[in-house]
């Protein structure tokens, strides 16, 4: 597939298979993630894979109670280091740092 088409026919999807995710499939995603750009190469990200039920509960009642989100079978949350960009950054850590995360989830 084009980079053309891939863009253009890109959809957003609330509906989900029941059915376990391969970890190895996972881990295979996140392999090539990781080598997403970052401002000064920080690679100022923590990836967490959330399975647990209850857990997945939690977070998407804590993001807006978008209660859809509870039928992903797994959750993959990513967290930035905020103190590294801080020091590295000042300022302009903060955006730099969403900018980061939001790279690396695309």
């Amino acid at each position: 597939m084009e980079l053309r088409d891939a863009i253009l026919t890109r959809r957003s999807y609330i509906k989900y298979l029941e059915k376990k995710v391969d970890p190895r499939l996972v881990s295979d995603i996140l392999n090539i993630a990781i080598y997403a750009p970052s401002s000064g190469n920080m690679q100022n990200w923590s990836i967490v894979i959330v399975d647990d039920d209850e857990k997945r509960k939690q977070i998407a009642q804590s993001c807006l109670k978008q209660l859809w989100m509870f039928q992903a079978p797994i959750h993959i949350v990513i967290c930035d280091k905020k103190p590294d960009m801080k020091r590295m950054f000042g300022i302009k850590a903060e955006i730099f740092g969403i900018q980061n995360c939001a790279t690396l989830a695309q």
